[in-house]
């Protein structure tokens, strides 16, 4: 029994060097970035394990900000100079692992690693997409783009 022609045409499509190398470096680029992924995070743990005691002016006053949000402390919490969400995020944190004063810079460093662990997917994630893409042609490309010079439907007249 003779396998149909597109079963054939889809194995010699698979065996073809220009696939074979495409999956290749598809494969070695993905081994890379979870190489990477994986240096990076490791070197942010040892970063966050070996400064788990060390407080700045700022970490200060962002535990401070928590520590309002806690206590239902709106005028303090809310404030035109400290972001409100980093102190929302820390108040969560300690409200659930209950430190103790001394252990609260732990939990700081705690969750800016978190942080910094999805900010480290999402960058991962953003260089995969942008390898997997295609190249734009140089002639594709004009900058600045005249929508950025020109007012839509040209320069006025001075007459």
């Amino acid at each position: 029994m003779q396998p149909s022609s597109n079963f054939s045409e889809a194995v010699i499509q698979l065996k073809s060097p220009s696939h074979t190398r495409a999956r290749m470096w598809s494969h070695f680029l993905h081994e890379q970035l979870r190489t990477f992924w994986l240096a990076a995070a490791a070197l942010g743990a040892i970063y966050a394990v070996d400064s788990r005691f060390a407080m700045n002016p700022n970490r200060i006053s962002y535990l401070n900000s928590a520590h309002s949000i806690i206590q239902h402390d709106w005028r303090k919490a809310l404030n035109a100079h400290w972001s409100p969400l980093y102190p929302l995020l820390l108040a969560i944190f300690l409200q659930i692992l209950g430190p103790s004063p001394g252990w609260e810079s732990t939990v700081v460093h705690l969750l800016n690693y978190g942080i910094y662990l999805a900010t480290l997917t999402a960058f991962t994630c953003f260089l995969k997409r942008t390898i997997q893409q295609k190249p734009i042609a140089p002639q594709a490309i004009v900058w600045p783009p005249e929508s950025a010079i020109l007012p839509p439907g040209g320069l006025p007249s001075l007459n």
